[in-house]
């Protein structure tokens, strides 16, 4: 923190023990005066919460360490998929907008497009197959929520902030969707192109594929 100019950090306490929060001040010119130069001090704040081998950070400062350094990497699409999961009799669920790049790199190719629509799942759009989803929004009981997939980013709209504790709740709740091999995604993401994580040493092991002849004896009694 104090690398990106963010000034005293105080550390939050009450929080559950797998959650880590810290406040701090930050430094920036106003935004408000384009023609003068006046800093100004802001609060932010920076929450981490643990879930297995899942950790959600919440900066409202956006996040300053390096994942890489620290040997962690984003999940899987197909996990993040599940945040926006198939709809229920129980659980309404309706995606009205999704951005998505293309796959076809010639000359004359669309590079990225954006659909919004009341339902996608009652649309269609022919460029799909090669479409790979890089976020998506929608309502997962009637509450709006966002998944970004190529920064693995969520969100869910509420009327009001809430309390540390709330959040440490929801982010708990949203670990369980992820954990639970009942919770399968959204159909419309089915349409879409997919692209596979990386490969193992095994998996990316050349193979040799061969023809075998085989002869079949008929015996006439």
């Amino acid at each position: 923190m104090l690398e990106e100019d963010r000034f005293k950090p105080l550390r939050i306490t009450g929080l559950p023990a797998n959650a880590v929060g810290f406040a701090y001040y930050g430094w920036r010119t106003s935004p408000y005066l384009s023609l003068q130069y006046f800093p100004e001090w802001t609060l932010g704040l920076c929450v981490l919460v643990k879930v297995d081998t899942l950790l959600f950070v919440n900066d409202t400062g956006g996040i300053v360490f390096d994942t890489t350094s620290l040997g962690m990497r984003r999940p899987e699409r197909a996990l993040l998929q599940k945040l926006m999961p198939n709809g229920t009799a129980k659980r309404s669920v309706r995606i009205n907008r999704m951005s998505t790049f293309s796959l076809d790199t010639s000359d004359r190719a669309i590079r990225s497009m954006s659909i919004r629509s009341r339902s996608i799942e009652d649309t269609f759009d022919l460029l799909d197959p090669i479409l790979v989803p890089t976020t998506t929004s929608g309502f997962v009981a009637q509450r709006a929520r966002y998944v970004g997939f190529s920064r693995a980013r969520l969100s869910d709209s509420y009327p009001e902030p809430i309390s540390l504790p709330s959040y440490c709740k929801w982010v708990e709740d949203r670990a369980a969707e992820l954990r639970a091999a009942s919770t399968l995604g959204n159909p419309v993401f089915e349409r879409y192109a997919k692209l596979r994580g990386p490969l193992d040493a095994s998996q990316a092991a050349p193979l040799s594929i061969s023809r075998k002849r085989g002869a079949r004896t008929a015996v006439r009694k």
